[in-house]
């Protein structure tokens, strides 16, 4: 046998090896991200399940956050057909709805016993809102009573960005809160189940 032939024989073995050797890696590394993937999962459960019994806070804030968003989307299409119609007391009356404090828009005792990441949401989707509610009543001219056509775009584009914001808000919500514990029927309340 001549030594290409040899050489050429070990070279294949050699390859074959290091094949062997790259299919163990592969199956051991996706072994390894299997068993991240199931930690993680598990973690992910375990932080649901510590937080179920505060649930009532977190629907009150899902709840909020929603109601803001719809209001918003509503608003937008609103001032649409205003600016379409150049509706001026229609303006006027979206105008006097604008907030001049953000004074309530979250209930301090539900706050205060709330847990304290969904206090931060719920403070930051009020953030939101008042972002957007307290320049609304630039819609109308008070100093001189006209309605401000020209400020409805910039209003928009406001809502438009308090949503995103109140949006991304809420997915955080249902990605920690299984979605089948916040849609299951409340009509009864916890004490109605427990025996005697």
């Amino acid at each position: 046998m001549c030594s290409t032939n040899v050489l050429t024989i070990i070279a294949l073995v050699l390859n074959f090896l290091a094949l062997i050797v790259v299919t163990i890696q592969t199956i051991l590394t996706r072994n390894a991200l299997d068993a991240a993937r199931d930690s993680i999962e598990s973690s992910r459960k375990a932080r649901q399940m510590e937080i179920l019994p505060r649930a009532s806070f977190i629907i009150t804030v899902q709840n909020d956050l929603r109601q803001w968003k719809t209001e918003f989307q509503t608003t937008i299409t609103t001032l649409e057909e205003i600016s379409a119609r150049q509706d001026a007391a229609a303006l006027h009356a979206i105008a006097l709805q604008g907030l001049t404090s953000p004074k309530g828009l979250v209930n301090r005792h539900m706050y205060e016993r709330s847990p304290n990441w969904l206090s931060v949401i719920w403070v930051t989707g009020a953030q939101y809102y008042y972002n957007a509610k307290a320049p609304q009543r630039e819609l109308w001219r008070d100093n001189t009573n006209q309605p401000n056509f020209n400020f409805i775009d910039m209003m928009i584009v406001r809502y438009r960005d308090s949503i995103t914001g109140l949006t991304s808000l809420l997915s955080y919500i249902n990605d920690i809160v299984p979605e089948a514990y916040l849609e299951s029927p409340a009509s009864i309340g916890d004490d109605a189940f427990l025996s005697d």
